[in-house]
């Protein structure tokens, strides 16, 4: 039943932990900082330390509240002494702190109530889902979704395999297939799901059963770059173009397309190089594939620091992005907004907004179509690099300014605390970008 607010700005209680580098922490840092801003009032619940958490999303003490609930958990100890081990001991270390902190969220509720709770990043409910009846409405706004992975956790058998030790990879496998069961039943119990992308929403629904009139959209915002990052602009013109590929080197990234790539490209060796950057995950890890790149055209670099990784790319020319299943890809905004084009799957869902010179598309999984728009985007950029870099910068501004971002948030929060379907406030706001344009 619907129910109208008087107030005009809401009470909300938002789980996930924020971070001050990118990636799903950086996103999460966006959108808290950007409901703060905006004058909404926000009750952080997150498993880090209270003065770490206003420090990363920029607030002082009376701006927002904090609720935290420390995860106790090392490098280095018995409990992690393998990828096997941390990944287990590392789930349940952080569903301990998540059930004390939704038992935080229901004292805090009965004592000043919420008009709406925001999950990010996290499908599972766990013990929140037996107080649900007795709580505001519930929006999800994951990131990923387990049916996801475990789609290309099976089609990409074969290859992992080639990398990853038997026992651990099925064990991942029944890890998959427990908690897309799990997730289903969890999106059909909460009030509605934002996704990143409408791919993503389709995804959803078609695994998980969900009505699309309780799903929104909320595309990542870019950070403006900072003045020192953006001077090495200047120093760009270098001798070859610089190609990037940012992100998790595991299942699903389109890491075999691009080792294959690579040697397609040998006779453009003089011309380009591409740079990886990136690490495995503890539950899927295709770094031994990289030693099979072509070393005339592409290295491998292995994880930087997020200050490092926007350094490079405000120093190359394209980001590569060839995922099979990529429900937004927070690389994307990244790039542009440092210059630097993108080259991307047509299932990387936050490449849906964008068109232009700065944004190659290409099929998914289609690896002739892929190496044909990098060698158009190489000729274009040997001719005219620096308006590819105008083009990019324009794209990011036009397609994920944090205003626009926080407004279409507000838009489908504010609908769930009337207990209406949020899918109204992702038309109105994409009505609204429509006109404006």
């Amino acid at each position: 039943m619907d129910r109208q607010l008087s107030r005009k700005n809401l009470k909300i209680a938002w789980i996930g932990s924020p971070s001050s580098g990118g990636g799903v922490g950086g996103f999460c840092r966006q959108l808290v900082s950007g409901l703060v801003a905006s004058g909404e009032e926000v009750t952080l619940f997150a498993q880090q330390p209270e003065a770490d958490l206003l420090k990363t999303i920029g607030c002082e003490q009376g701006d927002i509240e904090v609720v935290s609930r420390i995860v106790s958990w090392e490098w280095r100890r018995w409990y992690s002494s393998n990828d096997t081990m941390s990944f287990v001991s590392s789930f349940w270390k952080r569903r301990r702190a998540y059930r004390e902190l939704i038992n935080d969220l229901v004292t805090h509720h009965s004592q000043s109530p919420f008009d709406v709770i925001v999950q990010f990043s996290q499908i599972e409910l766990f013990n929140m889902k037996r107080h649900l009846k007795s709580l505001p409405p519930l929006v999800l706004f994951p990131c990923v979704h387990a049916a996801g992975e475990l789609r290309w956790h099976r089609s990409e058998s074969k290859y992992a395999l080639q990398s990853e030790k038997r026992l651990r990879h099925y064990l991942i496998r029944a890890n998959l297939m427990h908690r897309a069961r799990l997730q289903k039943s969890c999106c059909q119990a909460v009030h509605g799901i934002i996704g990143m992308s409408d791919r993503f929403n389709q995804l959803v629904a078609q695994d998980y059963g969900v009505n699309s009139i309780n799903q929104a959209v909320v595309f990542q915002p870019f950070d403006e770059p900072d003045h020192s990052t953006m001077q090495m602009q200047v120093g760009i013109q270098s001798q070859k173009i610089k190609l990037l590929f940012v992100g998790r080197v595991s299942v699903r990234k389109g890491i075999e397309m691009l080792v294959e790539l690579s040697h397609r490209l040998d006779d453009l060796h003089h011309q380009l190089e591409i740079e990886v950057i990136g690490s495995g995950s503890l539950w899927s890890d295709y770094t031994k594939h990289l030693k099979e790149l072509n070393p005339r055209v592409a290295h491998f670099s292995g994880s930087l620091q997020n200050t490092e990784v926007k350094s490079r790319m405000s120093q190359a020319h394209a980001l590569l992005v060839p995922s099979h299943y990529e429900p937004g890809g927070i690389v994307v905004a990244e790039a542009l907004s440092h210059g630097c084009a993108v080259i991307v799957s047509d299932e990387v869902g936050s490449a849906e907004p964008l068109s232009g010179p700065a944004c190659h598309k290409f099929p998914a999984g289609d690896l002739s179509a892929f190496e044909n728009e990098v060698r158009k985007f190489v000729k274009d950029a040997i001719e005219d690099p620096s308006s590819i870099r105008h083009n990019a910068s324009e794209l990011a501004k036009s397609c994920f300014s944090p205003e626009a971002t926080i407004d279409r948030l507000r838009m489908a929060l504010r609908q769930a605390a009337e207990q209406k379907p949020i899918s109204t406030a992702s038309e109105r706001t994409t009505k609204l970008v429509s006109k404006v344009s």
